[in-house]
């Protein structure tokens, strides 16, 4: 998955809570805003990093239904990649605090699709 398909994606699925996102020309331009090294970095790292994130989360699931703890998935959030993408959003106006909650939630969905 390409930088751009990963933002696409997180776009859209960010686009059901928050009404903005639904509007073709403002996730244009929220692209436009992403496109750097930076960004193109964290969210690479979240590319690299699916396989694994996908593995721990249905070993958890697994686990969870039989009873028993999976120790070894840690939630995108506790993630230190995150938290900079994250922070960067917020820092560049290109979220409002309200619209980065939904974040993590589609970075989970993107990540164990």
């Amino acid at each position: 998955m390409l930088c751009n398909e990963f933002i696409d994606k997180m776009l859209s699925l960010m686009s059901n809570p928050i009404p903005r996102l639904r509007n073709s020309l403002e996730c244009l331009h929220i692209q436009i805003e992403l496109q750097n090294n930076y960004v193109y970095n964290l969210i690479n790292y979240f590319i690299m990093l699916m396989p694994e994130y996908k593995y721990n989360w249905e070993s958890m699931q697994i686990m969870e239904n039989r009873g028993q703890i999976y120790k070894n998935f840690n939630s995108i959030e506790k993630c230190y990649k995150f938290q900079d993408f994250h922070s960067y959003l917020l820092n560049h106006n290109i979220f409002n605090q309200e619209e980065a909650v939904w974040l993590e939630d589609a970075i989970h969905e993107i990540l164990v699709e």
